[in-house]
C-alpha cells in the first residue's frame, strides 16, 4: 500500500504528522 499513488502516499504521509501534532498540542 505504499507503492500505490505518489500524490496519494504522500498525502496520507502528511496527514499522519499533522494527527501526531495535534494530540501533541
Amino acid at each position: 500500500m505504499v507503492k500505490k499513488t505518489e500524490g496519494g502516499q504522500r498525502k496520507e504521509k502528511f496527514k499522519e504528522p499533522k494527527k501526531v501534532k495535534v494530540t501533541l498540542g
